[in-house]
């Protein structure tokens, strides 16, 4: 029999097997639910089998029933350098891998070699992250790293993820991303006790050299002192601005004096509301008012009042403002910021208000912990060291917590990317970063755009000066927000609203520590 697969979505599919003698559908069937991606492949077995070839491994079906035959990084394979598959039965298939073709055995799990587990686990686990896996499982022979990516339950896989680590089935890393269901739970786990301080790893670790690394950066992974998360990957969020009245920093309280005497629109209302405008205020200016380690907070004083005041009464319009809020999380978007300065349009970078640091918010993007639990933390480690050293990274120009990545992610950029000139009669052009010499174009008619070691030291820079600053999605924010809310609605005054945040985040800091 022929075997039909039809894709009836991005996700969905449909197997149908054609009789030959008659040339019609004699059977059809939907992939199942559990199996549906967006990366799935379909190959025809012997008989009715059929198999489903998707990111993590394989499953033999017949009918709407499947079985899980392979798991592709216990095989010590990576889904990425597979080509193709063909399938003899159950326990045999051909595999056209890394250039080669190899015949593939199942084996029984009493004939594997005895190697210790390192567990990791998160939602949405690069494929970049799994080939580190299969690399480091080839190389060791007493231990062997396996994943579980919760994002294959799709719209429940936070609560799947959430009720197995509260369960106490933690994995011995787990990872997280900037989504909100990662920025929510991690404080509470921290809280908990549930990871190990990684400082001791990281200052141990040869990989590293203890002056290339971006102390802004490791501040974010810390709380009350201590490196629970390692960021490896981060975004920065910051103003933008073309408004020459702009200071290049300032603390809330200039802020605040800024904005009252400031003739025009502050922010953007189309993008911009008063609770946002109240946030971008805090987040990098809460010191003023929370001393975590001490757990005691100070919102009943004129600083906080007049903040609530400002944003409740800030101008804001829909046609223009003095400040934008800007987000970077890699290179490349660095580099759309210097096109647009060359295009004319001059807008700077500033930072939020903030009483230390530079006004630079930084958000994970990518962030490692080891369970306090883990028997095998030294070995979870030197996985960990593998995936974020220089070697181990994928070059696709994000934004680390070394100086070394960060330049390397620059040199990435400016070696894939078109070299563009802006000529100041408003053309402009470009070419392949092989093809560019100095010579190319006219540099006193234009501006050429090409990534070098300075935008590398100014992104440095950026974010080695960034200070602590409190997320969108903690529980403190959103205490002080639901009650800002009410306040900005007009149904309580200012004197009530600020002794209910005093109250209510006393409370909280008072029960997290």
């Amino acid at each position: 029999r022929f075997m039909l697969f039809n894709r009836s979505g991005s996700r969905d599919g449909i197997v149908s097997f054609i009789d030959p003698a008659s040339g019609k559908i004699s059977d059809k069937y939907s992939i199942p639910e559990d199996l549906s991606a967006w990366n799935i492949k379909v190959y025809a077995g012997s008989g009715g089998r059929y198999y489903v070839r998707c990111s993590t491994g394989i499953y033999a079906c017949e009918g709407e029933k499947y079985e899980y035959i392979c798991d592709f990084l216990n095989s010590d394979m990576s889904y990425g350098r597979i080509s193709d598959l063909e399938f003899i039965d159950d326990d045999h298939f051909l595999a056209a891998y890394d250039g080669g073709l190899y015949m593939m055995t199942a084996v029984s799990g009493r004939e594997m070699s005895v190697r210790a587990v390192i567990s990791v686990a998160g939602i949405g686990i690069p494929e970049f992250l799994a080939e580190k896996a299969v690399e480091f499982n080839r190389a060791n022979k007493d231990y062997r790293v396996v994943l579980t990516d919760y994002s294959v339950w799709n719209e429940i896989s936070a609560d799947v993820m959430k009720n197995e680590i509260i369960a106490g089935r933690i994995p011995d890393i787990v990872i997280f991303g900037s989504d909100p269901y990662s920025e929510k739970y991690r404080e509470e786990y921290i809280r908990q006790g549930m990871f190990t301080d990684l400082s001791p790893y990281l200052e141990n670790d040869e990989n590293f050299d203890k002056d290339d690394l971006l102390s802004g950066v490791l501040r974010l992974g810390e709380t009350n002192g201590t490196l629970y998360e390692l960021p490896t990957w981060v975004a920065f969020e910051l103003f933008s601005t073309g408004d020459d009245s702009v200071p290049d920093g300032w603390t809330l309280r200039e802020f605040i004096d800024w904005g009252n005497s400031h003739d025009g629109s502050v922010m953007n209302s189309n993008y911009t509301d008063r609770k946002k405008l109240l946030w971008y205020m805090l987040t990098c200016s809460m010191d003023e008012f929370v001393d975590e380690e001490n757990a005691v907070c100070d919102f009943d004083r004129g600083l906080f009042r007049d903040a609530l005041t400002f944003a409740k009464n800030c101008r804001m319009s829909a046609s223009g403002s003095a400040l934008s809020y800007r987000i970077m999380d890699g290179v490349d978007l660095w580099r759309n910021q210097k096109c647009d300065e060359a295009r004319g349009n001059k807008k700077r970078l500033v930072g939020f208000p903030s009483s230390g640091g530079n006004g630079v918010r930084l958000n994970g993007g990518q962030i490692f912990t080891i369970s306090r639990k883990s028997d095998v933390k030294d070995a979870a480690w030197r996985f960990i060291s593998m995936t974020v050293t220089e070697n181990g990274r994928n070059p696709v120009g994000n934004l680390g917590f070394t100086k070394t990545q960060i330049r390397s992610a620059v040199d990435y950029v400016s070696d894939t990317s078109y070299v563009k000139y802006f000529a100041y009669d408003g053309t402009e052009s470009s070419v392949p970063p092989e093809k560019y010499t100095p010579d190319t174009f006219d540099t006193t008619k234009g501006v050429v755009v090409r990534l070098d070691e300075s935008d590398a030291e100014e992104i440095i820079k950026l974010l080695d000066g960034a200070g602590k600053s409190v997320s969108e999605n903690s529980k403190l924010w959103s205490i002080i927000s639901e009650e800002a809310e009410i306040y900005f609605a007009g149904a309580k005054d200012l004197d009530e609203t600020v002794k209910v945040i005093q109250s209510r985040v006393s409370t909280y800091i008072s029960e997290r520590n």
